[in-house]
């Protein structure tokens, strides 16, 4: 029996603490993506695309760095310096680096695209993203940044 593939959309917003960021801090903390509601979802995943919107405009350089198991020996602290810890290198499944941005009057949208890091079928159905900035922005509000995953079910 063949099986079906459909991409869909994961989204999350982290909550930022706003204000000034420097180059190499983690933005949001650890976010845990579940994907088990997904309607045709039959066990395994592959994100093919990260969109960033960005209300405040900043258009930094972000890389999302994706685990296939809870990074639980490193801790993701908002506007604090990213720190993967040696023992959770080995959960590291891909990295998305956002580079690209479109601009429109107060706001804009980054994104990446062709990405294909697959999620296996025994990870609980989840995996988790941390993802921090590569230059200085300032974000106003706590809610400035929203993830959007373009993933392929099957």
């Amino acid at each position: 029996m063949a099986h079906s593939k459909s991409m869909r959309v994961l989204s999350v917003t982290p909550t930022i603490t706003g204000g000034a960021y420097t180059a190499d801090e983690c933005i949001g903390g650890l976010q845990t993506i579940n994907y088990r509601h997904l309607s045709g979802f039959s066990g395994s995943l592959m994100i093919q695309s990260v969109i960033v919107t960005d209300n405040a405009l900043q258009d930094i350089e972000i890389d999302c760095v994706f685990f296939d198991d809870d990074p639980s020996n490193s801790t993701f602290t908002d506007n604090s310096a990213f720190t993967v810890a040696d023992a959770d290198m080995e959960k590291i499944i891909g990295v998305a680096n956002i580079t690209t941005y479109k601009d429109f009057a107060d706001n804009s949208v980054g994104q990446v695209q062709n990405l294909a890091i697959p999620i296996g079928q025994d990870d609980g159905h989840q995996f988790w993203v941390a993802c921090l900035v590569r230059g200085a922005p300032t974000y106003v509000a706590t809610n400035d940044l929203t993830f959007r995953f373009g993933v392929l079910v099957t």
